[in-house]
Parts: structure tokens; sequence; C-alpha cells
């Protein structure tokens, strides 16, 4: 599965080489074999994700933050996003901090990483043949975007550890500001791409 990055208010970039090589979120992308040497900080007022399914037009997405439990990249987590004006998904890439041996190896410390939250796109919509389809299983190339603004600026005020500015940044598919959310509410049951009542939620799962 490929990965992803923001962009500003300017088109977005050619797929990043980073993008590459990641499986699908199924049982296969969470049962990794190698642990991760990497310390991942764990949001927990952040929601677990979630995933969609339109019955009239079929449409499928998901929303929510999850970790991964091995870091090559230097990324630890990540959070989902939707459009909401045409259903397309984003994410954002969360920065993992790097553990630093110390007193020749016994310990280790937490370390800031170099890296920076980064968001990457799909190119459009994606459509799932049945509520049963996997979405996550439709995924294309993420398309690696640029930002000009600290996606997830620090604070040190609890209720802001999850916070994500988005008010900059529009879809990378339809153009249109302010339409980026990482939650969506099983009550709202307006598609995002059809916008008909026929939206429900399918499942969840937990890293």
């Amino acid at each position: 599965m490929a990965r992803r990055d923001i962009f500003s208010i300017g088109d977005c970039a050619s797929p990043s080489p980073n993008a590459k090589g990641r499986e699908p979120l199924d049982s296969s992308y969470l049962n990794l074999q190698r642990p991760c040497h990497i310390f991942v900080v764990l949001f927990l007022s952040s929601q677990m994700p979630n995933s969609f399914y339109c019955k009239a037009c079929k449409l499928g997405f998901a929303v929510g933050w999850f970790h991964y439990h091995e870091c090559p990249d230097g990324y630890g987590a990540e959070t989902l996003l939707v459009c909401s004006a045409c259903g397309t998904m984003h994410t954002i890439q969360h920065p993992a901090f790097v553990s630093i041996p110390v007193l020749g190896g016994l310990f280790h410390k937490s370390g800031k990483s170099d890296k920076t939250d980064r968001l990457l796109a799909q190119d459009g919509p994606l459509f799932a043949n049945s509520p049963e389809d996997p979405i996550l299983g439709h995924l294309k190339e993420w398309r690696d975007c640029q930002t000009s603004h600290d996606l997830c600026p620090k604070s040190k005020y609890k209720y802001m550890q999850d916070f994500i500015d988005l008010a900059p940044v529009k879809c990378h598919h339809c153009k249109r500001p302010f339409t980026l959310v990482k939650e969506w509410a099983n009550q709202n049951v307006r598609c995002p791409g059809c916008g008909k009542p026929e939206l429900s939620a399918r499942d969840s799962w937990i890293t």
C-alpha cells in the first residue's frame, strides 16, 4: 500500500517514493512479523478507524487513527480522512519517536524524529463491490502532497494533542476547501459522493 502527504493551496505532486511497498490494511497488513523499534505515541482521544459504505452508489471510505507495528520509513501512525463533499480519501502520516540507545544500549530513550506530519491523497473516490468488500483493498497509489503549514501543531494543552489543522487544505480531487474530516458519525447517513441517505457504518478495527 502506498502512503501520503498533505498539500496546501497548490497542486499535488507525483506519487512519493516512500509511498510504495505497504500492504492494504487487511489481516496480512496488521500481522507484521518484525517488531517496531520506534516508540509510537498513542493519542487516547483519537478515534480508531471506521469504514462506511453507500448502498446507492457503492462509495466506500474509512476514517480514524491507527498505528503501525513496524516503522521502516520513520512514520509510526496515520489518520485517515475523507472529503465530505466528494468522498475522496486522504491520510496524514505521523512520525514515530525514535528509540535512542543509552549506556551502551542497555536502555533506550525516546527522541524526536526529524520528520514532519505529511498528507497523501487518493486521486478520487473509491467504490466497493458490496458492503462486505473491504474498501481498503481498493486503495490505489497515494499521491504525495505538500503543505506550507504545520498539520499537527504542538501544544502544552492535552485537549489539543490530537488536533489537526485542516483549515488551509483543499480536497485533492474536488478542490473544495474546509471539507476534510477525520471522523464520521454513524448517524450521518448522507453519502458524501451521491448525497443520498444510504450511507452506513460497516466495520472498525484496533491496532
